[in-house]
């Protein structure tokens, strides 16, 4: 009985020094809240972002807007977190009928427990196709 007890404090204690340690989300995109640009003859969009700070399980879901409205989601498990976890999405765009002046939110959240470790967002905002002449 002491053992059980022993060992329920010892996880709750490791688990709040865990969540006190700091996730961290870096995403290529730049810092969050930042903005980045996306073509509007863009087909598809590799999303990239490191996850680090971590030693608890966790999800990592990507939610991608378009305008405003979901256009996709994804979500990556990892049990066993390494000290850097490279999350990669590669999304496709080809039927989203983007055009310039439309704005593409990037929200990656890790989640442990419930609770929210990080929470990165980036904006692509959509700019007019570049074209290219040939001779």
């Amino acid at each position: 009985m002491k053992q059980t007890i022993l060992g329920g404090v010892l996880c709750v204690v490791l688990s709040n020094v865990a969540y006190a340690q700091g996730t961290n989300i870096h995403s290529r995109l730049g810092e969050c809240g930042s903005h980045t640009v996306i073509t509007a003859d863009t087909q598809s969009y590799c999303y990239e972002a490191t996850i680090s700070g971590t030693t608890l399980a966790y999800v990592a879901t990507l939610d991608v807007f378009h305008n405003g409205v979901r256009k996709a989601s994804f979500l990556q498990t990892v049990l066993i977190p390494p000290p850097v976890h490279a999350f990669n999405a590669p999304i496709a765009m080809e039927s989203w009928g983007l055009k310039p002046g439309d704005t593409i939110t990037f929200s990656l959240k890790v989640v442990s427990g419930g609770k929210i470790l990080a929470h990165h967002v980036t904006y692509g905002d959509v700019v007019e196709a570049i074209r290219t002449t040939t001779n």
